[in-house]
């Protein structure tokens, strides 16, 4: 179990709390573990363990002193102990798509933004913000609906939706693709019909009026009126 080190024995230990580093620290009163991240870093910034200064071009391997222990303590590992219950841990995989940030006071008060309690007494306004964001959206459906041949969008974001329609009724390899990517039905001849009814339908409805007739061919007629023939279509 870890704490934080107090002034007096960071002090002790040859440092300077606020501006610390392995150099200059005496490894006779303290231990000093060196994440192996940290260890592999070139030319980086520490403490002097001197108030108001710091090293720069800092390389571990070279600068920090040998009595450093290397180890990986910066990321947890599967079944690693839990801080707060001391239960195993279990790694699985996330995507973070929005994130919630807690705001506090800091800028009611800067905007003299408040409310009236049930004391009648002013306070500031607790706040928050959220964000979205629409890349990550993107990349989180590609990821959970991708397969070995890319990208499948959901319906709901996809830029366009395709049918798959067989044009030769006798052809199986036709008929099999049709079965597996139409959903508008069974019969080939059923599925075209109810495609081109969605079509036309879709058509009208963005043109605000209602769906009409399609007349591209007529195979039957009921008598005369005024002259003209009257045609229903199929």
């Amino acid at each position: 179990h870890l704490t934080m080190a107090s002034d007096d024995a960071i002090k002790a230990a040859g440092g300077c709390p606020g501006f610390m580093s392995p150099i200059g620290i005496d490894g006779a009163k303290a231990v000093v573990i060196v994440d192996a991240t940290v260890a592999n870093m070139k030319n980086v910034v520490t403490g002097a363990n001197e108030a108001d200064f710091h090293y720069k071009n800092v390389t571990p391997s070279r600068d920090f002193p040998s009595f450093c222990q290397i180890a990986d303590i910066r990321l947890v590992k599967e079944g690693d102990a839990c801080p707060k219950c001391g239960a195993s841990l279990t790694l699985t995989r996330g995507i973070e798509a929005g994130q919630v940030f807690a705001l506090g006071t800091k800028y009611s008060e800067k905007l003299n933004a408040r409310f009236l309690d049930e004391t009648g007494k002013e306070k500031p306004f607790q706040m928050g913000c959220y964000g979205i964001g629409v890349g990550r959206t993107m990349q989180a459906a590609i990821e959970q609906n991708g397969d070995e041949n890319g990208i499948v969008w959901p319906p709901s974001i996809a830029p366009f939706e395709a049918a798959i329609v067989p044009i030769n009724g006798k052809d199986e390899t036709q008929l099999k693709s049709g079965r597996c990517g139409c959903p508008f039905g069974r019969s080939p001849g059923t599925r075209r019909r109810k495609i081109q009814r969605l079509r036309f339908n879709r058509l009208s409805a963005e043109n605000n009026r209602k769906p009409q007739r399609h007349r591209k061919r007529a195979n039957r007629s009921k008598g005369k009126k005024d002259g003209r023939s009257v045609h229903i279509c199929h």
